[in-house]
């Protein structure tokens, strides 16, 4: 993957830029260009998805996956290109570009850079702006450093709390991520902005049959997937999991690519493993299996797991992960999956209990409650802050609620996907396309816009996804999902499969009246022995209080508790949390050192 730097040389200089480029631990610099006050600089990695073209009229560059013209990666940037010499503006051709990209585009001839991101947001990208001067880049940390970006208090509080940053915050103070469907333009020695889609509820349409919208849903993907045709057999997948998402997207993308191969990591009696195998014989393709590895972490493994998450995520479990990541990248070109699954079924309307279709908000103090974290919130793990966070989220989603008109499942539906995609799976796409190429339908603005407005009991039980794997591939419609369920739409003769569902009701009832009366309880993965791991190696070190770049919003006592007690949660939680964010900020301080050497 090709990454970029943009900044004013009056912000800081291209020799100090130059210097921080080359420090990348994971990135090599390419080179770099100027346009008036403007320096670009770009650096790649060992990727095959490096996307870059260069003439005398312009350069464009795509960060992450790019499809245009039923094309993907090099050949799409080159369809991109030609369109733009042909006098297209690069505002009016947006509607017809996919995947999760950032772009930037250097025109020679118009004295101007652009830099575009996707509508759904999911390709992070930062900004940081002072005194009216700019710097973009697709790398956090680089972009940290050069600007001598401090903490943000609460970009740093959320992130350690729910492992995430929301809206366009980070965890560093005046750098923020570029809001989805975002175009960025430079000229005539000023920028401007303005934001080309976003995400809009209309009234259902009570017309529309169930039949219909399978169908119409159905065409829209496999439009989507009609690129994959180009992808050599074997080269492409699609993330095969236990549940309903990953194989309705499966049955699709096998309409324009029929010999996918189905992949799914984990062990041989893994539940998930097991049911893919199941579905990927009966359709006849291959089933990759990863057998995640239980290697001990090492100081190099921790270095480059630092720039891959890049202050966007937990770097101990990336460290464990990378492997994985770099398998995939070895065998495949694209990959693909269910992500962005509960905007096409009644998964999050669970939270309202499947009372939709109602002109009220939803519940949004039980769903920031049931809905971010996994673990026992310790509120007092911070100092300085006058509310709790699960209010503070709850706050959060209710303003982004508000933005809209419409039904409280299509209130949830906005909010998931303005508000949660890009902070969470805009984690996982930013991550992936730093080894491979990969899109999701199921994320696809275009739509979700039409999921959302369609009447409720067309998704209610699932109806939809059932429906759309009964008609593309009904040989495995009665292999059950990890909920024990067939995917047969639950209607007409086969309305007796409702009582198949009743557990799942009931388990999410028992979840919400324990959450309610206990609080937060669930208990994510077991980290002992990584921490044990972590303190061998004296990474526990960094976790000094007197040594936390962060100290003065995290509570000593409570930070030396959890130390004395690394085996419990929501200790381990914390503790990973705490330690990412020290290791991100250790990493800025060298990276600062190698913009001044150079500077």
């Amino acid at each position: 993957m090709i990454g970029f730097l943009v900044h004013d040389e009056r912000l800081f200089s291209a020799s100090s830029a130059l210097g921080a480029c080359r420090a990348l631990r994971t990135y090599k610099y390419q080179s770099s260009e100027q346009m008036g006050p403007l320096r670009i600089h770009f650096f790649c990695n060992a990727s095959s998805n490096n996307y870059f073209i260069s003439d005398e009229r312009s350069t464009i560059c795509v960060t992450g996956t790019l499809i245009f013209n039923n094309a993907h990666g090099a050949k799409a940037l080159s369809n991109l290109r030609d369109a733009l010499r042909n006098r297209e503006e690069l505002a009016n051709l947006f509607k017809q570009l996919r995947g999760p990209y950032t772009l930037i585009q250097i025109d020679r001839v118009m004295g101007q850079v652009s830099v575009l991101n996707s509508r759904e947001g999911l390709r992070n990208c930062f900004l940081a702006n002072r005194n009216d001067l700019r710097a973009y880049s697709t790398n956090l940390l680089l972009i940290a450093a050069l600007t001598g970006a401090g903490p943000c208090a609460e970009g740093i509080r959320q992130f350690v709390h729910i492992g995430s940053t929301m809206e366009e915050k980070t965890i560093f103070d005046n750098v923020e991520r570029l809001s989805a469907a975002a175009l960025h333009t430079f000229r005539n020695e000023s920028w401007t902005t303005s934001r080309l889609w976003r995400l809009g509820t209309s009234t259902p349409d009570r017309g529309i049959t169930r039949q219909q919208a399978t169908k119409t849903v159905i065409e829209s993907f496999d439009r989507n997937f009609e690129f994959t045709a180009n992808i050599e057999s074997g080269r492409a997948a699609a993330d095969l999991t236990g549940g309903t998402d990953s194989r309705t997207v499966l049955c699709c993308l096998m309409d324009k690519h029929p010999r996918p191969v189905a992949s799914t990591s984990g062990s041989e009696d893994f539940v998930d493993v097991r049911i893919a195998r199941k579905v990927a014989d009966r359709l006849g393709i291959e089933h990759y299996r990863y057998q995640p590895v239980s290697a001990k972490m090492t100081d190099e493994q921790i270095a480059r797991a630092v720039e891959f998450a890049d202050g966007n995520r937990d770097v101990i479990s990336l460290t464990k992960l990378l492997p994985y990541y770099e398998e995939k990248a070895r065998r495949f070109d694209l990959i693909t999956g269910g992500d962005g699954g509960p905007l096409f079924k009644d998964h999050y309307w669970l939270f309202e209990f499947n009372r939709v279709g109602l002109k009220r908000e939803p519940h949004w103090d039980r769903i920031a409650k049931l809905s971010l974290v996994a673990h026992a919130i310790r509120d007092d793990f911070f100092t300085g802050f006058p509310d709790r966070i699960m209010d503070h989220m709850a706050e959060l989603l209710r303003r982004r609620s508000a933005m809209v008109e419409g039904t409280n499942n299509q209130k949830l539906d906005f909010v998931y996907f303005d508000l949660k995609m890009p902070a969470f799976a805009g984690q996982g796409c930013t991550l992936t396309t730093q080894f491979m190429d990969v899109f999701h339908p199921m994320c696809d603005g275009d739509n979700v816009q039409y999921s959302i407005n369609l009447p409720p009991e067309i998704r209610i039980r699932n109806i939809l996804q059932f429906g759309m794997i009964q008609s593309l591939r009904p040989e495995i419609c009665w292999i059950p999902t990890d909920n024990g369920l067939p995917t047969i739409p639950p209607v007409g003769v086969n309305s007796w499969l409702r009582v198949l569902r009743g557990r799942r009701y009931v388990a999410a009832g028992l979840r919400k009246i324990r959450t309610v009366l206990l609080g937060p309880s669930g208990q994510s993965t077991d980290k002992s022995s990584d921490l044990e791991e972590l303190r061998s190696l004296g990474y526990f070190d960094l976790l000094e209080h007197s040594s936390l770049a962060v100290s003065s919003v995290i509570s000593a006592p409570i930070l030396a508790e959890f130390k004395d007690a690394p085996g419990k949660q929501p200790n381990q939680h914390y503790l990973i949390a705490t330690l990412s964010i020290q290791l991100f900020f250790e990493r800025v301080k060298e990276l600062s050192a190698a913009a001044r050497s150079a500077g």
